[in-house]
């Protein structure tokens, strides 16, 4: 198995964007691959430019995969990232997803500036659960502090409470953690769990 998904599948790794989403084959930029971790889908198809795409399951946990060369995209560069992936978890339950790896980091420079000088005083706004619309998406994006995690996951009833599915990313050396999770709305419930370098979990 891929060191990489091996560490994500551990909750192991500070940055899941870098496997998840979509990426530039390293060999071909012409080919551009989809993947995206689903520990209890059946199937998983990509919806791309009115097209449905049926993703391989390349492990047993529920990572899946797709190859597409730009040739048969509408956009080519994927901008807007308009994709979408359906999720078939059994016969009678299937969801349609935007996929939160696809988004740049979202915190500004200058609130990041600020923060690690220690004159941002607008964290109320940025910290925690915050609506917001990215892309023409509403959604919700999640930050924490937790400059000595080894890696944070959100949690709630929109993942089954499964850690493995929304983990965030660490923006540089800030000690901030980010995920948008489009479609997410008001009044969820919520809890972030935290890897330590001891390995142990504390949400």
């Amino acid at each position: 198995m891929n060191s990489l998904i091996s560490k994500i599948l551990a909750n192991a790794y500070h940055d899941p964007f870098q496997y998840l989403g979509v990426h530039e084959h390293p060999l071909d930029d012409k080919i551009k691959f989809f993947r995206t971790l689903q520990p209890k889908a059946e199937k998983v198809s990509l919806l791309i430019d009115g097209k449905s795409y049926e993703m391989d399951n390349i492990d047993e946990i529920g990572v899946f995969e797709c190859f597409l060369s730009t040739d048969n995209l509408k956009y080519p560069l994927l901008d807007p990232f308009d994709y979408r992936y359906r999720i078939v978890y059994s016969a009678d339950t299937v969801h349609e997803i935007n996929d939160p790896y696809r988004f740049l980091p979202l915190l500004s420079d200058n609130d990041l500036y600020l923060f690690n000088a220690g004159t941002n005083y607008s964290l109320y706004n940025l910290l925690g659960a915050q609506l917001e619309m990215h892309q023409k998406l509403n959604g919700t994006v999640f930050r924490v502090w937790a400059p000595s995690a080894v890696n944070v996951s959100v949690i709630g009833h929109f993942n089954g409470w499964d850690k493995r599915v929304h983990q965030m990313r660490s923006l540089d050396s800030s000690g901030i953690w980010e995920l948008f999770v489009p479609g997410l709305e008001e009044n969820e419930i919520y809890r972030f769990v935290i890897r330590t370098k001891d390995g142990t979990f504390h949400d």
